[in-house]
């Protein structure tokens, strides 16, 4: 597991709810605009033994994952209705490596009465390792 003290500037843990995400690890997250005003969420998980083939390279499942929380949080509205992924699109550029800091920094692009366009992109400090866009479900809408 990541020890706090290692986490990257400006994140906070907090044990969320899913019990699927405190399986894969600890996500570590912060919120920011960027220079438009667009609201950022960013998700941080530190790569250890879980997290990688027997090459010390993070899977693309875990890849996967990150991109699914990083382009949902941005689709949720606190004490709104529940929101759900119905498409996920991923493109794998880089793989990360065991040790290092996943970022992954996903944002709103469009908004409908029932659906959420968001997009993402996962990060190894300024390297790039994948970029996903994904559609989000309004429940109930």
């Amino acid at each position: 597991m990541s020890d706090d003290n290692d986490a990257p500037e400006g994140y906070t843990y907090k044990k969320v709810d899913s019990a699927f995400a405190e399986h894969i690890g600890k996500f570590y997250t912060r919120r920011s605009h960027d220079h438009e005003g667009t609201e950022l969420f960013w998700a941080a998980l530190k790569l250890d033994d879980r997290h990688v083939n027997i090459w010390g390279l993070g899977h693309a499942a875990l890849m996967a994952s990150l991109a699914d929380i990083a382009c949902s949080a941005p689709a949720y509205i606190e004490d709104a209705a529940p929101t759900v992924a119905i498409q996920l699109n991923t493109n794998f550029i880089a793989a990360p490596k065991k040790g290092e800091w996943l970022e992954a920094c996903g944002w709103a692009t469009r908004r409908t009465r029932s659906l959420v366009f968001t997009s993402c992109k996962g990060m190894v400090g300024d390297r790039v390792m994948f970029t996903a866009t994904a559609i989000n479900k309004i429940i109930g809408a």
